[in-house]
């Protein structure tokens, strides 16, 4: 502190004395500089010559001896270390640099006729991919419409195609089929995990791309006529006047030279021989596609939850911690229920609240998280806690958007929470059920722990 106050003195008086220099200097500059210097080599002397200055002068020196010494200890030190391991102490040198090829996607406005077939994956320096348009279910619920998405997907990759992400029809019912909610599949499920598969671009993309127009209208021959207009009505698609290709599947469109801008009616039917589609032949009908057919297994464990969804339940299914989740199907079930005598596909309020009692007790379950529809989810927390007023019941209702304004990205929440529950109970003719049962076994949960309304019997076949 004493050295430092010291060179302030110092600082100060040599600004006076410059400051009076330049008065000075306004009258007599040559004698002005004279004092100038003078006076400023007077102070610094006197400074120098301080007891105080020179005793700090001196501790200096004293401590830069020590510390070089200490410098050159650790050093020896460190030297014999770094024989012993030098990977311990060393920075490694950076890699040598590497050429990494790289993948360039290029697409092409329809302005003119296409150039030529689709090839592989895109895969490669500069490769132009071709896409697949298709029609989704969206006179059905957000489910079925996910159905027809795997049948596209796994079209797109049999024709070497890019996929185009479908819009959501939302809140499609039994008893109300319309679509006029069209909603990005991003925010539903997650784009990046359909890319590991195959080359993908929005609906919006391929709006641009084509002038929203089809080239060609690829049918089959068993359903070869359009039924769902209103998707290309509401996205102002052109299609009517089209050239229209009838095939009977995928194998006849090998050899076609097949342009860029092509709608596709009915993905499923194209894959003639690809799936095997029918039920297990067992009562009630357990197992189904994710079971029965590797190449679906792949499809479903590359359609997962957009990644706001899975970052938005994650704390929720942790506060639960053991639990157990249910899909109570109401509304458009309990209509055409009537005519059904069937208890596991049509069960009672009694009947499922007396299933998730049992199963609560046999795995020693206090918390059970209930997923309905909007519109009855309050009467049916209602009779679950009268007849088990000793279970703690829970249900999804966000605030936040996009959940407060989208009831299905709602249900794909719901449905998450439901795959990552320790055991859970559905109905097996429920698409709603049928696409959390193939997500849990997808993701290694014992078929044990998924099960059916008024069944003993688990719902999946174990592999």
């Amino acid at each position: 502190m004493g050295l430092l106050r010291w060179w302030w003195g110092i600082i100060v008086v040599s600004i006076v004395i410059v400051t009076v220099g330049i008065l000075l200097s306004r009258e007599n500059p040559s004698s002005a500089l004279d004092v100038m210097l003078e006076h400023t080599a007077f102070a610094v002397g006197n400074t120098l010559q301080e007891p105080e200055f020179k005793d700090t002068m001196g501790d200096l020196a004293n401590k830069t001896k020590e510390l070089e010494d200490l410098v050159a200890n650790l050093s020896k030190k460190t030297t014999r270390r770094e024989r012993r391991d030098p990977g311990l102490y060393r920075i490694p040198p950076p890699p040598p640099p590497t050429s990494t090829p790289t993948t360039t996607i290029t697409t092409t406005p329809n302005t003119a006729k296409s150039t030529g077939k689709a090839k592989g994956k895109g895969k490669g320096k500069g490769k132009k991919i071709q896409y697949l348009f298709y029609r989704p279910r969206c006179c059905s619920g957000i489910n079925n419409q996910l159905e027809e998405f795997w049948y596209a997907f796994q079209l797109a990759i049999n024709m070497g195609r890019g996929l185009v992400l479908p819009m959501i029809a939302e809140h499609v019912t039994w008893t109300r089929v319309e679509m006029k909610d069209l909603t990005p599949f991003d925010e539903f499920f997650d784009s990046s995990v359909v890319r590991q598969l195959v080359p993908t671009m929005t609906t919006k993309e391929w709006k641009q791309m084509c002038n929203s127009t089809f080239e060609l209208d690829i049918f089959p021959k068993n359903k070869n006529k359009i039924v769902q207009k209103g998707y290309e009505k509401y996205l102002n698609i052109t299609w009517q006047g089209v050239q229209k290709l009838v095939v009977s599947s995928w194998d006849d469109l090998k050899d076609k030279d097949l342009p860029d801008c092509l709608g596709v009616q009915w993905p499923l039917q194209l894959l003639k021989g690809v799936f095997n589609i029918q039920r297990a032949k067992t009562d009630p009908p357990i197992g189904g596609l994710v079971e029965k057919n590797p190449t679906f297994e792949k499809l479903r464990r590359h359609t997962v939850a957009a990644p706001f969804i899975m970052s938005y339940v994650a704390p929720i299914t942790a506060k639960l911690g053991k639990y157990l989740a249910v899909h109570v199907r109401v509304g458009d079930f309990k209509k055409w229920c009537k005519d059904s005598p069937d208890p596991r596909r049509c069960p009672t309020d009694k009947n499922m609240a007396d299933k998730v009692r049992k199963t609560a007790q046999q795995h020693g379950i206090t918390e059970v998280f209930v997923a309905c529809d909007v519109d009855f989810k309050a009467n049916v927390l209602k009779w679950m806690k009268e007849y088990n007023p000793n279970l703690n019941f829970h249900t999804f209702d966000s605030p936040d958007e996009p959940f407060k304004s989208h009831v299905d990205v709602t249900g794909v929440a719901e449905q998450q929470i439901c795959i990552d529950a320790p055991v859970f109970i559905g109905n097996c003719w429920s698409t709603w059920s049928r696409t959390v049962h193939e997500g849990r076994y997808t993701t290694g949960k014992s078929c044990d722990t998924t099960l059916i309304w008024n069944s003993e019997t688990p719902w999946c076949m174990k592999k």
